[in-house]
C-alpha cells in the first residue's frame, strides 16, 4: 500500500506500507487501538499521528505495529490525552517492529529540551522518541520515556 497523501486512520491491519511526506497515518478510531502493518514499512517522510496518555510504562495509547522490517524515515506526532506524566522505566512503546529497525523516526514535539532534543510535555515530565528499551536494549521498538 502507498500512503502518498491524505491519512490512513483506523484499527486492523493493512499489507507492507510505503509513507510519503504529506501522508498521516493514524492507529485507532479517536481511541488508544493499534494498527497494524503486515510486512515492511518505507518511511518517505510521512507523519505517524499518536494519541496517548502520557504518564507511566502502561500508559493507554494508540500504536503502530508493524511485523516486518523499516527503513527510511519518518515523523511522530504525540497528542496527550490528559496524562499528568510520570517517571518511567522502559517508556511508553508506541512502535513495534516484528523484523529489522532501519527506520529513523523523529519526533515533532512541543518543547525542546536544555540537550536541544525534541520532546513532548505531560505534567512536569518530558517524554522523548528513543529507539530501543532499557531491558532490552535491541527490541528495534520505539518508545517514549520521561
Amino acid at each position: 500500500m502507498d500512503v502518498v497523501a491524505g491519512r490512513l486512520q483506523g484499527i486492523g491491519s493493512v499489507g507492507s506500507t510505503t509513507h510519503e511526506a504529506g501522508a498521516t497515518i493514524m492507529p485507532g478510531n479517536g481511541g488508544f487501538e493499534t494498527l497494524t502493518i503486515k510486512g515492511d514499512y518505507i518511511g518517505k517522510g510521512g507523519t505517524v499521528e499518536i494519541a496517548t496518555v502520557l504518564g507511566d510504562d502502561n500508559s493507554q495509547t494508540s500504536r503502530l505495529a508493524i511485523t516486518g522490517s523499516t527503513s527510511g524515515a519518518g515523523i511522530v506526532k504525540v497528542t496527550n490525552r490528559d496524562g499528568l506524566g510520570a517517571m518511567t522505566k522502559e517508556g511508553i512503546r508506541i512502535i513495534s517492529v516484528g523484523g529489522t529497525s532501519d527506520a529513523a523516526f523523529t519526533l515533532q514535539g512541543d518543547f525542546i529540551t536544555k540537550a536541544g532534543e525534541q520532546a513532548v510535555v505531560g505534567g512536569a515530565y518530558a517524554y522523548m522518541l528513543q529507539k530501543n528499551g532499557v531491558a532490552n536494549s535491541n527490541d528495534g521498538a520505539w518508545h517514549m520515556p520521561a
